[in-house]
């Protein structure tokens, strides 16, 4: 008797939908966090929760990997200590730190000038590699290929961040 195949299995290359239930590894992958460190994040947050099949294996949902990309952000980007945003979650929700974290990120690229209609919401690891990569030829570029007034308003920033600091 031949095996059979489903969809996934005639199409190996393409991506999972969005809706799709992912693995730890695939989400590992996606967030560019080790498999273990995603099992902790689970003992610590109550409310991602995975379903686990025969042997244990965990199978996230799509609100899940929500969850933990926005804890990601939260610990990664924001400088949240665990706690801090296990109290950030208590106080305001999940739903309410998205949108709150989307419209950081979305005043953040129109400052910088970017549009944010023209950047993936969700960049891939090939598109992390790639910007990373613009980045760094971007730096080693003569300081002239910034305008002037682009790094003005930077440093002008970065003093107030500073005064804050202080």
């Amino acid at each position: 008797m031949a095996a059979r195949l489903s969809k996934r299995d005639e199409n190996p290359g393409e991506p999972k939908a969005d809706s799709a239930f992912k693995t730890i590894s695939e989400v590992s992958s996606a967030l560019d966090v080790p498999q273990h460190v995603l099992r902790f994040w689970e003992t610590k947050f109550k409310h991602i929760q995975p379903v686990k099949r025969r042997g244990g294996r965990r199978y996230y949902r799509p609100d899940d990997v929500e969850h933990l990309r926005v804890i990601q952000t939260l610990l990664h980007k924001e400088g949240f200590t665990i706690k801090g945003a296990i109290r950030h979650f208590a106080k305001h929700g999940t739903r309410t730190t998205r949108a709150m974290l989307q419209a950081q990120e979305l005043k953040a690229a129109e400052e910088m000038g970017i549009d944010p209609t023209a950047a993936p919401v969700r960049p891939g690891k090939r598109a992390m590699k790639a910007a990373k990569a613009a980045q760094q030829t971007t730096e080693q570029a003569p300081s002239s290929s910034i305008p002037a007034p682009a790094l003005s308003k930077l440093l002008n920033e970065l003093r107030e961040l500073r005064g804050m600091l202080e």
